[in-house]
Order: C-alpha cells, then sequence, then structure tokens
C-alpha cells in the first residue's frame, strides 16, 4: 500500500497518491496504456477497482492512463477485458485501440482479476 494524503481538486477533495502515481507511470515507462502517449503531465496512475469499492492500492490494481482515456476508463466509455482487449461504448473510440500496452516488469501487469471484475460492471449508467 501506497502512503496517501488529501489534496483539494476541483470542489471536492480526493485522495491524491504521489508515490503511486510515479511509480505507476514508471512502471508503464511513462506511457499511457490505451493510446501510447508519453507527455507526463497528463499521465495518471488510474485504480481499475477503486479503494472504496474494494480494490487494492497496489500496482496490479492500476493502470498508467492519460486524462482523457482515465475519464473513459472511469465512466465505462471504454472497457479492457482480462486479457488486455480493449472495448469501447463510444463510438469515438471504437477500432481505434486493440489491446493495452502492458508494463515492461510482468509482475506489474494488471490483475486479471481486477480487470474481470471492472469489465462485467463497466457500461453501466454513471
Amino acid at each position: 500500500s501506497w502512503p496517501r494524503n488529501m489534496a483539494q481538486t476541483g470542489r471536492r477533495k480526493r485522495p491524491e497518491w504521489p508515490l503511486k502515481t510515479a511509480v505507476c507511470i514508471k512502471a508503464y515507462n511513462g506511457t499511457c496504456a490505451v493510446c501510447g502517449i508519453k507527455e507526463p503531465k497528463i499521465l495518471r496512475a488510474a485504480h481499475i477497482i477503486p479503494v472504496a469499492e474494494g480494490g487494492s492500492d497496489e500496482i496490479q490494481n492500476g493502470l498508467c492512463l492519460c486524462t482523457n482515456h482515465e475519464i473513459a476508463f472511469d465512466k465505462g466509455l471504454l472497457k479492457i477485458k482480462a486479457d488486455g482487449t480493449i472495448e469501447s461504448q463510444s463510438e469515438e473510440f471504437k477500432g481505434i485501440y486493440d489491446n493495452i500496452l502492458y508494463p515492461k516488469n510482468k509482475e506489474w501487469y494488471p490483475s486479471s482479476k481486477y480487470l474481470k471484475i471492472k469489465y462485467e460492471n463497466s457500461f453501466k449508467s454513471k
């Protein structure tokens, strides 16, 4: 588990994980797992399953995503199957990306268990 501290972002408080973010981005070689963009100013460590919903702060429950794909993933516009295949509910994303890009170390790969749970619960109205 990584340490947390609260930071004011926007209109509400949200937990920030600076060490997790740095570790996750490094694990993915500074690359969005969906589109491959390497701009550090817009990369985030995104939970597959939020901690509040039973997910962990371990790297296997995280993906390095750019801000656009983090929001699309959180809102269920992008789904990622346990095998890394990307599916989309939005016409804007269909057929653009086939599979996620994985971390360099296999031990850091996203958990297929977490991806399956997220996949089965995505595309619900949010």
